[in-house]
């Protein structure tokens, strides 16, 4: 046979040194954690690893993850940024006056409806004690015919004595609004200013007026100072009357500031 054991040996020798040089070549390469080919050297008694040898050794495989870093530093602060858009709007609950002498609300103001000033006959004791302002329409429940009760109500009509700011009115019957206001939620009559304090809307002014002195008592009321009349309103109807205010001096209000000739003023104000 052409392969003796003796040379079979030596193959079997030869492959084991070129597994073994490989194998070092490899583990050298790891260690140095390069990708670029590694030149393994021996000593000059190794006849079996030649030196300057070249020997191509395969990737390693990843490392595990190092420990995290610390942390950096705060940034500059950044530019504002552009204003966002408008959110809704919020409602206060709104608040609801009268406006007495006129049939139409300010334009800040829904009219939730209009018509006539009313209260009890001015010579009589009983019945109400303040003025309404009722309703264009009514709108009657179960009723039965005829009269049962004994408490009429009477439309009022503007009264004076002399030259007045509204004069133009009278012996006429007076109109009014009820209005509602969404964006305020408080409302009040401010007597003897035709202005509102500092922050509050006005809604409107005029001038304080009520049933004159020898009728039975009623409200006072803020009537509006450009006050018209119930067109076609028959005259003198003599129900409810409305009479200008003013002050007098000799029951204790100082005068001045008030004065005995001048028509006390009013305002309605909102917020």
């Amino acid at each position: 046979s052409r392969w003796t054991c003796g040379s079979l040996m030596a193959i079997l020798a030869k492959i084991t040194i070129f597994v073994v040089c490989t194998s070092l070549a490899a583990l050298e390469q790891t260690r140095n954690d390069a990708h670029m080919p590694t030149k393994r050297h021996t000593d000059a008694n190794n006849t079996n690893c030649q030196a300057s040898e070249w020997i191509l050794g395969r990737d390693g495989r990843d490392g595990r993850d190092g420990l995290p870093g610390v942390a950096g530093r705060d940034g500059e602060k950044g530019d504002q940024g552009m204003p966002g858009p408008p959110g809704p709007v919020t409602v206060a609950g709104g608040t609801v006056y009268t406006r007495w002498g006129r049939s139409v609300c300010p334009t800040n103001a829904i009219a939730l409806y209009d018509g006539f000033v009313a209260g009890p006959l001015y010579s009589q004791s009983g019945g109400g004690a303040d003025f309404l302002c009722l309703p264009r329409q009514p709108l009657y429940s179960y009723y039965i015919p005829g009269v049962q009760g004994d408490s009429p109500i009477q439309g009022a009509e503007y009264e004076f004595f002399g030259a007045s700011p509204l004069a133009y009115n009278f012996d006429h019957n007076v109109p009014c609004a009820k209005c509602y206001v969404a964006t305020r939620s408080v409302s009040y009559m401010q007597p003897g200013r035709n202005d509102c304090p500092k922050g509050w809307t006005k809604e409107y002014e005029g001038y304080l007026m009520t049933e004159r002195k020898t009728h039975f008592r009623n409200s006072i009321i803020c009537v509006d100072k450009a006050g018209e009349s119930i067109y076609n309103s028959a005259p003198s109807t003599n129900g409810a009357t409305l009479y200008m205010l003013e002050a007098t001096c000799t029951h204790g209000l100082p005068c001045p500031p008030y004065h005995r000739e001048k028509e006390l003023t009013c305002a309605v104000c909102t917020k």
